[in-house]
């Protein structure tokens, strides 16, 4: 569980610099706000799973999991797909692929947590726990 709560605390750090930063920021919009919030959700099941905490019920979790997973293709399928087609075009084609690849290795490595925390974590959800 250790390097769960250093990634929990990198998160919390990067969360907080970007909450700090906000009011120095040139222009404001309603994507940073909402960035900031979905930041700040997700501390949530990072902290819960690290320390094996149960914070609020299972199922508000599964549905926030769902919701972050659905943002993330929402958001980063689109630029991962066209780096794909950039890489069967032919233009850099391997440094391209590492870099998709490692992003999709990313991606799936941060999810994990809230997913265990959600799905997997029966002793946190336990009603004497």
């Amino acid at each position: 569980m250790r390097k769960w709560k250093i990634l929990f605390w990198f998160f919390a750090v990067l969360t907080a610099l970007d909450f700090i930063s906000l009011p120095f920021q040139k222009t404001i919009n309603l994507a940073d706000f909402i960035g900031l919030f979905v930041g700040a959700l997700i501390l949530v099941p990072y902290y819960g799973y690290s320390h094996s905490i149960a914070i609020g019920n299972k199922r508000l979790w599964q549905v926030v999991f769902c919701i972050l997973v659905a943002l993330n293709l929402l958001v980063g399928l689109p630029p991962i797909y066209s780096e794909t087609l950039k890489i069967f075009s032919g233009d850099d084609s391997l440094l391209r692929a590492f870099f998709v690849i490692l992003a999709l290795i990313v991606l799936v490595i941060l999810h994990i947590p809230p997913f265990r925390y959600a799905f997997k974590s029966e002793k946190t959800w336990a009603p004497n726990a």
